[in-house]
């Protein structure tokens, strides 16, 4: 039996939609995190859920944009010291918001 066969002898699984947007440049200043920003909040208002990484692991500053003050970075949640979902800030009016 081909591996093809092997595939499509397999049951058949509804995949989940998932969309990934980055934002990326080499150059600093640029604007990628009010873009993300922007987008993350636009997309939310137009009812999507939303989870914003500022990946920039040195400079990272959507908190300051968007005025959070988070107990944790994504460096606790790679590290290890933090799991993923504790080192996520809820914003208000979010999809599991707390304020």
């Amino acid at each position: 039996m081909s591996n093809l066969a092997l595939v499509n002898a397999a049951p058949a699984q509804q995949p989940i939609a998932r969309n990934l947007i980055a934002i990326a440049s080499g150059k600093g200043g640029v604007g990628k995190t009010w873009a993300a920003a922007t987008l993350s909040q636009a997309l939310s208002f137009s009812g999507r859920r939303m989870l914003l990484i500022d990946g920039d692991l040195g400079l990272a500053n959507v908190d300051v944009q968007l005025g959070l003050q988070p107990g944790s970075d994504l460096a606790d949640a790679i590290s290890g010291r933090k799991a993923f979902a504790d080192a996520v800030t809820p914003v208000a009016g979010g999809a599991g918001a707390k304020g």
